[in-house]
């Protein structure tokens, strides 16, 4: 019985499959894209329905919930099943240091106590370091697939907080301002502070993916400290551009709807007028 449940874990659905297990752009990387962009749209479409909806309270505690314990299980899977590679069975390379672990966990108190500040940060990293990570699936989980328990944790936990901070924009309406953007970025600079040191003095840590070789989808443990500060530098700038591209695609859909409400108006003042007479 012990051998069926330590290969259950260690090689069955809580392990690991081989590299290559999760392809780039494969059906299996699309359709978790494809549903948290349909949730999205729903939310948009139903806003009106979940703002007065008697159970939107513990619907949106719910999604919290969710979001937490598929951070949690994270690390409740690697006590069972450690790392797949030797080189990481190092508690240091699991320290809650990476940007979309904090994005989760900002936006779960974010969307408890409803915070509009709050919300100003951990859209804009949503929108940028979540959605990033989604594309780059596989520099990520480049060994577990559908068949593993670490694929879904890993779309959950990326794909929840997004469409977490949607519903509050919908919802809750909750607006966004380009002079904000300030908050995300001194959240990059301030948490890049351990992870540049610690991956400059331990050879196998790759926190923020300062070591990542995204082509190859593995570690750079020679990396220099000068490489590492070269890479946050364009990543800082990237996730800034992302964020101006995001305010602008706001702005300009926020103008286009209030564009149509005018002319929504005005057809029905004109309708009452003509009525009238």
């Amino acid at each position: 019985m012990n051998s069926v449940l330590t290969t259950f874990y260690s090689n069955g659905f809580f392990g690991y499959g081989d590299k290559g297990d999760f392809k780039s752009f494969s059906p299996a990387h699309i359709l978790p894209i494809i549903i948290t962009c349909l949730i999205i749209i729903l939310i948009r479409k139903h806003k009106d329905f979940l703002k007065k909806w008697k159970y939107e309270e513990l619907f949106r505690v719910s999604m919290v919930a969710v979001m937490i314990l598929a951070e949690m299980s994270y690390f409740w899977r690697l006590v069972y099943v450690g790392s797949s590679e030797r080189a990481y069975e190092n508690l240091l390379n699991y320290l809650p240091l990476q940007v979309c672990q904090w994005t989760l966990i900002i936006s779960s108190f974010m969307m408890l106590i409803k915070s509009r500040r709050i919300f100003g940060l951990t859209f804009y990293l949503c929108l940028t370091g979540n959605v990033v990570a989604m594309i780059l699936a596989n520099t990520v989980i480049y060994n577990t697939g559908p068949k593993y328990y670490r694929y879904y944790q890993f779309w959950l936990e990326h794909a929840l907080p997004v469409i977490g901070n949607f519903y509050m924009l919908y919802v809750y309406d909750f607006n966004l301002t380009l002079k904000e953007i300030w908050k995300p970025t001194l959240a990059l600079l301030l948490l890049s502070i351990p992870c540049i040191y610690l991956d400059v003095k331990v050879d196998v840590c790759n926190f923020m993916y300062l070591k990542q070789d995204f082509i190859n989808g593995v570690v750079d443990c020679d990396a220099s400290a000068r490489d590492i500060v070269i890479r946050f530098a364009l990543y800082v700038g990237i996730m800034v551009l992302l964020m101006l591209m995001v305010i602008g695609v706001y702005n300009l859909l926020e103008r286009q709807n209030d564009k149509r409400c005018q002319q929504q108006r005005s057809s029905m003042t004109r309708g009452d007028m003509n009525s009238s007479k």
